[in-house]
C-alpha cells in the first residue's frame, strides 16, 4: 500500500483513503448501517457497526494511519471479519481497499476462497476497489469479489 501509484502520483495508501473519505461524505443519511475496519499490520475496529452518522464517520476516519506499515494479512482479516458478519442481518456490502497483494500464510485459505465461504455463509457482497497496476494484482483482486450467491 505504501507503493507509489504511476498515474496518480500519490501512495495506494493515500488514494484509498481519500477514495473512503469522498464516498461517505456523498453518503445520503438513509437509516442504514456503517463499520470501518483495518486489517493491516493487525485488526483494528475503527468504527463498528452502527447506524451511519457522518460526523462521527468523519472523525473514525482520522483514526487510520497516516502511512501504511507492516503486512497485509488479508486472509486473517476476513477471518476477524467474520465475527463482525455473523452478528449482522440483511444485505452487507464490504468493501476490501486494495493494491492487488496479500500476506500467504501457511494453512490460510487464499482471500477469493475466503471471500466465496463468506458470502455463502451471509448475506454479503464484496466489492473490490483495486489500485493494483500489474496485471497479476488486477487478476487477483478480480477473484476477490468474483460473484457470490444471491440471497433472498
Amino acid at each position: 500500500m505504501a507503493f507509489s501509484h504511476r498515474k496518480y502520483k500519490k501512495t495506494n495508501y493515500d488514494l484509498e483513503k481519500e477514495a473512503l473519505n469522498a464516498g461517505y461524505s456523498r453518503l445520503p443519511d438513509l437509516g442504514y448501517n456503517v463499520g470501518i475496519y483495518n486489517f493491516s499490520p493487525s485488526w483494528k475496529e475503527i468504527y463498528p457497526v452502527q447506524k451511519f452518522d457522518a460526523a462521527k464517520v468523519s472523525a473514525a476516519m482520522k483514526q487510520l494511519p497516516d502511512k501504511p506499515s507492516g503486512r497485509t494479512p488479508l486472509v486473517g482479516g476476513l477471518e476477524k471479519l467474520e465475527g463482525v458478519l455473523k452478528g449482522l442481518s440483511g444485505k452487507t456490502v464490504v468493501y476490501i481497499f486494495s493494491d492487488g497483494g496479500w500476506e500467504q500464510a501457511a494453512g490460510k485459505k487464499d482471500p477469493g476462497d475466503k471471500t466465496a465461504e463468506l458470502a455463502s455463509k451471509y448475506n454479503v457482497c464484496f466489492i473490490v476497489i483495486t489500485y493494483a497496476e500489474d496485471p497479476d494484482g488486477v487478476k487477483r483482486s478480480r477473484t476477490w469479489a468474483r460473484p457470490m450467491p444471491a440471497h433472498g
